[in-house]
């Protein structure tokens, strides 16, 4: 069986278990979360700073949608202006994601909405006076009333940001009308970074429809922390000497510092420096990378992450063609604006 015909087989299964997964979960909403009217009013909410203690703060400062969904800050500042610890992640295509935030402490897109805007560094809102002010809106007061029956509250709020998201859905790339059958979409380069892919081992974490953001995984499996690595593996022209991971152990380390990812969440011991594996769907324009966005260039993110995770030194044409592969999995509808003042 050719490539393209393995990949069909794979990625249709991994589209019709993601169909059943998504559909589980969006079946679970109500008619109510459907609606046009409660999406408008997401959009709104999703831009209103009032859902913050200083009034200054909204959700789309730390995803923009129009550029990619995510923070190219990298760290987002927190209510006081210091850099908060870990990256944002995009919104594009989160509904998707088996957990949300990092370290899956959220399960649902509508705890990870409320646990920002109470989060007393992020938004540092408080439900009753974000409901006050809201109630103070005549236009806010009858958006809810005809919505949901009732004055403005947290589970409204909650209810309306997390059924916007839910639609902004980003999943016609070059890449899936390869799949489909448009054998000519991806060029010759494009064509060997994925079978490097699935080849190096890439797709043994970034699987299934979205390349990701369906299980946790623990950083620097290859190179582990506290511990000297005294194996050798296959690299890009045989065995190398492990002295040559060296200058990849700084990045490794600094991965580490002052994050124990879900560790922080359960404490188990099992779980310490173990993150949530992220979707690498338009990865492309979610720069700079990692949960502390150490990494601004997706080529050095590529290439860091096949030394520490699969202890694989990657040649310079192996790296260039993985992320000419990475970059097929860039929607065509995200248009992507420059920053204010950028040329």
């Amino acid at each position: 069986m050719n490539l393209y015909k393995s990949l069909q087989l794979v990625v249709g299964l991994s589209l019709v278990l993601g169909s059943i997964t998504v559909e589980a979960e969006m079946t679970s909403t109500t008619a109510l979360e459907k609606s046009s009217e409660l999406i408008e009013l997401g959009r709104k909410l999703f831009n209103d700073p009032r859902l913050s203690g200083n009034q200054k703060i909204f959700c789309a400062q730390c995803h923009n949608l129009k550029l990619g969904g995510a923070d190219p800050r990298g760290i987002s500042p927190t209510v006081d202006g210091k850099p908060l610890r870990r990256n944002a992640p995009t919104v594009y295509n989160a509904v998707f994601n088996f957990r949300q935030t990092w370290d899956g402490h959220a399960r649902t897109l509508k705890e990870q909405a409320a646990g920002v805007i109470t989060n007393p560094l992020e938004m540092g809102g408080e439900w009753d006076s974000i409901t006050q002010r809201l109630s103070d809106d005549p236009e806010m007061r009858s958006s809810f009333q005809k919505l949901f029956k009732t004055g403005i509250s947290k589970e409204g709020i909650t209810t309306a940001i997390a059924a916007f998201e839910e639609t902004l859905v980003a999943l016609d790339s070059p890449y899936d009308r390869y799949i489909a059958g448009d054998l000519g979409v991806l060029d010759q380069t494009e064509l060997n970074g994925l079978e490097l892919f699935h080849s190096l081992g890439c797709s043994s974490c970034h699987n299934g429809a979205h390349f990701g953001g369906n299980q946790f995984q623990h950083i620097a499996i290859f190179y582990q922390l506290g511990g000297d690595q005294d194996t050798t593996k296959v690299g890009t022209a045989g065995q190398f000497d492990i002295s040559q991971m060296e200058p990849h152990k700084a990045h490794v380390l600094a991965l580490s510092v002052g994050d124990q990812g879900r560790f922080e969440v359960t404490g188990e011991e099992r779980d310490r420096l173990v993150f949530k594996v992220p979707s690498l769907r338009n990865v492309e324009l979610t720069a700079p990378y990692f949960h502390n966005g150490s990494v601004t260039e997706l080529e050095t993110a590529v290439t860091e992450m096949a030394a520490h995770q699969l202890g694989v030194l990657l040649s310079p044409v192996q790296a260039a063609a993985l992320v000419a592969f990475l970059k097929t999995l860039t929607s065509t509808s995200l248009k992507i604006e420059p920053l204010e003042g950028s040329p």
